[in-house]
């Protein structure tokens, strides 16, 4: 196997070819933050608090996907790392309009935690509308808060990719995404007894088991498995029917979805691109 060397936060180090900034910064014990990050999930690349400073490069460069190269000379805690850092959690909080003051939880949240590591302030950053929900307490087994969201993308990937199911995606654009299930419906799914994948993987509350199932026992969690679905004809089975139509039906959207083997939020996903019927 081919070794590479490099430099980070002044200390020789080498890896292998293939492996991230993060991966190897962790091996010589140079703690990186990492939010959207999961060793057992995709990379993301979404937070952006896993930046760090690449001698000879213009921009920083997320390590959780960005593989090392011979000779890099990397910085994890540089001035300019350490605002890009700041700054990014700043937001992340702008948008995390959930009362983590009176949650009882609030000290499992990864946010938080992260937010008291790096030494980050109250968010400079005011939000015209905040973004508010109700919680979703239909589910006898997960229970979801999605003003505490941060669409870090964890509970989506780890669903799809650990517990094998594809309950989540997520939907609309800018300020406006969002994680959803089927049409944007609170989430009531019998996949989702005695799993609870998406509450393990979720940093904040957004995600909590339903009253009187806190504590279950992993017995009977979704067994892990490769999920492959047929996407790249969806945009272009829309445009058929909206060109069609003049609009793309729920019931359209429904056929899409079960034609193709994707969840119905996948297909929903594309309503900001679409003009669908109401």
């Amino acid at each position: 196997m081919e070794t590479i060397r490099l430099k980070i936060d002044g200390k020789d180090v080498g890896g292998e070819k293939g492996e991230t900034i993060l991966e190897v910064a962790k091996q010589v014990g140079i703690e990186i933050p990492t939010l959207c990050h999961k060793e057992e999930l995709s990379p993301f690349g979404g937070c952006r608090l896993c930046v760090v400073e690449v001698e000879g490069r213009n921009q920083l460069v997320g390590s959780c996907h960005t593989p090392i190269e011979e000779g890099m000379v990397i910085h994890t805690r540089s001035a300019k790392v350490m605002a890009l850092r700041k700054g990014t959690m700043e937001l992340l909080f702008a948008g995390h309009t959930g009362p983590c003051v009176t949650d009882r939880k609030a000290e499992k949240c990864e946010l938080h935690n992260l937010a008291s590591a790096i030494e980050s302030g109250p968010p400079r950053f005011r939000v015209k509308a905040p973004r508010f929900y109700r919680l979703e307490d239909v589910s006898p087994y997960v229970w979801r808060d999605m003003s505490k969201c941060i669409l870090c993308g964890r509970c989506v990937r780890a669903c799809r990719e650990i517990a094998g199911q594809e309950v989540y995606s997520t939907a609309y654009r800018g300020f406006r995404s969002k994680v959803v299930v089927d049409f944007d419906e609170p989430l009531n799914k019998e996949v989702c007894k005695d799993c609870g994948i998406c509450v393990e993987y979720c940093p904040t509350t957004a995600l909590n088991w339903a009253e009187g199932r806190e504590g279950i026992s992993g017995e009977g969690k979704a067994k892990p498995g490769p999920v492959e679905r047929v996407r790249e004809n969806l945009l272009g089975m829309l445009e058929v029917e909206q060109r069609k139509r003049g609009f793309v039906s729920r019931g359209a959207m429904v056929e899409m979805a079960s034609k193709l083997g994707v969840p119905l939020s996948e297909v929903y996903g594309w309503r900001p691109f679409m003009r669908l019927s109401r």
